[in-house]
């Protein structure tokens, strides 16, 4: 019954079978719990509360009796006063718990009854004792005391531990009557438990195996199908959800079994060159098995469609081919004579080449020669700059010598003038002859150093004109030197741009010489290329010959 059972159910059963156990268990240790607490309320409402009471009553018994001695002792009438209240009032306290120890005493009443009869015999000697203490007749009340309320008093108590010791045996029947009940209430606990515990390890031990073995047999045909074995059985049948996994992997092996048997037959037709061969087990094919079988299908037709292609492409590949070895052939002897006609041209270049590096080389020579004469040039500017400043310097110290002369006139027109103021003074003087004579010399030499300076004036003035003349002779002289210095650097540098384009003219011929022996090297290896080419297309067109022939052994659809 349970084996059909889903396994939620089955669990479910399970533990509600041990939570009644375990419930039972409850309700009999709370059972057991309210038994023990009523035996432990009645031990403490009766016996406990019993000999609290009698302990309660000796105790005021004792101090009654001790406050009367006291009385008896003392000599201050308040004092003894006080002494008699606190005796009233333990006696009183002792007569309060009598009622207590009766209502909850279990035991033998008749112990008492005669407690009360004893204290009502010691109550009238108590009040004969505190009379004749208050009346200081001491020695009577002591004597009072001993014969009679003491003895009585000692009766009295000697009941009330009859009481206790009543008391004590029903509280120690109580307690192991409560012993007994926790003993037989722990020996049902643990049954209880043990069972549960056995229940509980059997259910376990049944759902566990119902759940393992399925589940080992599933997951070893699930090792099996991950090794790509088909060769898979279950055994395991139930209704519950383990059985349905069961029926749901005998279906997927059935499945696989028929989808690989299928394409095991139509990949073994298409490998023998069959592409007509279509599927024989479609009802395999569900769910996202359709997008299988219809990808295998397409790549049928593809396959199909792709040889026929190959196929009319091999015949235009065999046509092509002997079309591209005739034209190759071609190719290669129209660049042979390409070949020749580029070294021609190669050596053409190079004669060009050989003249532009002549050219740079007297460009080069030249350029230095105009750079020579420039510097001569410069120098002679140079000399002439400095025979200008000269002629300039000359010119300045002629047009001194002009001052001088001047000066020199200047004196001698003086001189004259003395000595014509001498002769004029002389003929005044009869006497003064040889002092004419003076004036006359002195006259004569102003007049010739007169002439004298005005020709020397006249020479300097002559000099002083050619000396500018000179000077602007040679300004005009250095003024075309510098001209012909800036020519001379111009040409200097025409020259030298001559020479550098020379160089560069005859880099970039080096250049397209190297092009030019790169264009003959890659014309040559296009015509070898050309002759390879030839007879590759030569082989092509076998190869396209010999793929027809294989395509041909192919079954295509049609």
């Amino acid at each position: 019954m349970l084996k059909n059972m889903k396994i939620r159910t089955r669990m479910l059963f399970s533990y509600a079978v041990i939570i009644v156990l375990c419930l039972a268990a409850s309700v009999a240790a709370l059972v057991m719990m309210k038994r023990i607490s009523s035996n432990l309320t009645s031990f403490y409402d009766n016996n406990y509360a019993v000999t609290v009471n009698v302990w309660t009553a000796k105790r005021e018994m004792q101090f009654a009796r001790a406050d009367i001695l006291k009385a008896m002792l003392e000599t201050d009438e308040n004092d003894m006063k006080i002494s008699l209240d606190n005796a009233s009032a333990a006696l009183a306290n002792m007569r309060a718990a009598f009622p207590n120890i009766r209502k909850r005493f279990k035991g033998d009443m008749t112990l008492m009854d005669e407690v009360d009869s004893t204290l009502a015999e010691a109550i009238v000697y108590r009040d004969q004792i505190f009379e004749l203490t208050a009346a200081e007749k001491n020695e009577e009340a002591f004597a009072l005391m001993n014969t009679s309320y003491i003895p009585l008093l000692n009766q009295m108590s000697d009941s009330l531990d009859k009481i206790t010791l009543q008391a004590a045996n029903n509280a120690k029947a109580m307690v192991d009557q409560g012993q007994q009940l926790q003993m037989t209430s722990r020996f049902i606990m643990i049954v209880i438990i043990l069972l549960n515990i056995a229940l509980a390890f059997l259910f376990g031990l049944y759902i566990s195996n119902s759940i393992r073995k399925p589940v080992e047999e599933i997951r070893d045909a699930a090792k099996k199908l991950a090794t790509g074995s088909l060769d898979v059985s279950i055994g395991y049948q139930s209704k519950d959800e383990l059985g349905n996994l069961s029926d749901s992997i005998r279906s997927l092996i059935r499945t696989f079994q028929g989808i690989i048997s299928d394409m095991n037959c139509r990949l073994a037709s298409l490998g023998n060159g069959d592409f007509t061969v279509t599927s024989k087990a479609e009802e395999f094919y569900v769910g996202d098995f359709q997008q299988l079988a219809a990808s295998v299908e397409q790549i049928t037709i593809k396959l199909s469609r792709t040889m026929k292609q190959i196929n009319q492409s091999s015949d235009q590949v065999s046509t092509g081919s002997d079309q591209v070895s005739s034209g190759a052939q071609d190719l290669a002897r129209g660049a042979t004579e390409q070949a020749a006609s580029v070294e021609e041209l190669a050596a053409s270049i190079n004669e060009i080449s050989s003249q532009v590096r002549e050219n740079a080389r007297n460009s080069q020579y030249g350029s230095e020669l105009a750079a020579a004469a420039g510097a001569k040039i410069e120098e002679a500017n140079r000399q002439m700059q400095e025979m200008i400043a000269s002629m300039h310097d000359i010119s300045h110290k002629s047009g001194q010598i002009g001052k001088i002369i001047q000066t020199i006139e200047d004196i001698a027109f003086q001189t004259n003038i003395l000595a014509l103021n001498a002769s004029v003074e002389a003929a005044h003087v009869s006497t003064a002859k040889g002092f004419a004579v003076i004036a006359d010399e002195v006259r004569n030499l102003a007049d010739k150093s007169a002439r004298a300076s005005t020709n020397t004036a006249a020479l300097i003035e002559g000099t002083i004109q050619a000396v500018n003349l000179g000077t602007k002779i040679a300004d005009e002289t250095a003024y075309t030197l510098t001209e012909v210095v800036e020519s001379a650097r111009q040409m200097v540098s025409a020259v030298d741009k001559i020479s550098k384009a020379s160089n560069v003219q005859a880099a970039a011929i080096a250049q397209v010489t190297q092009g030019i022996d790169q264009i003959s090297n890659v014309v040559q290896a296009n015509s070898a290329t050309a002759e390879e080419s030839a007879a590759a297309s030569e082989e092509l067109y076998d190869q396209a010959q010999m793929l027809k022939n294989l395509v041909n052994q192919f079954k295509l659809r049609q």
